[in-house]
């Protein structure tokens, strides 16, 4: 069972709530789902995440983007992604953040961007495939 926190959350808007939540289940399987977009947007930095115990953490999805925010918040939020390493959030030191707690686990990629889905079905494998391995070395 994994808990993915995001800024449209009305509960839950720092890591800390969310653990609570995880915790709070109570239940063996519970963990959280770091996105790196919704960190980023969260405020949430990847030192923060090293605090984060291993059995808490249950899926990893890299996504980039930027800083400010857009006016639109839900087109900000699926049309304006960017790829791992082609926006301006740290992605790399969050893997290495996630990394340093104990995280083994899966890794995914979830790009929602207008951009991306204008490509050819093949560019968009092969670019996601290439940027997100190139944050993952």
């Amino acid at each position: 069972m994994v808990y993915e926190f995001m800024p449209p959350d009305v509960n839950v808007h720092d890591l800390q709530t969310a653990l609570a939540v995880v915790q709070g289940a109570d239940a063996a399987n519970a963990a959280l789902c770091i996105d790196t977009w919704h960190m980023a947007k969260l405020g949430i930095s990847a030192d923060d995440l090293r605090a984060v115990p291993r059995h808490l953490y249950g899926w990893v999805e890299l996504s980039d983007g930027q800083w400010d925010n857009m006016p639109g918040p839900v087109d900000e939020t699926v049309n304006h992604r960017a790829l791992p390493g082609e926006g301006e959030f740290p992605i790399r030191e969050y893997v290495a953040a996630v990394r340093d707690a104990g995280y083994d686990g899966p890794w995914g990629v979830e790009v929602l961007s207008q951009k991306l889905r204008e490509l050819p079905i093949e560019q968009i494998f092969d670019r996601t495939y290439e940027s997100s391995l190139a944050q993952l070395r």
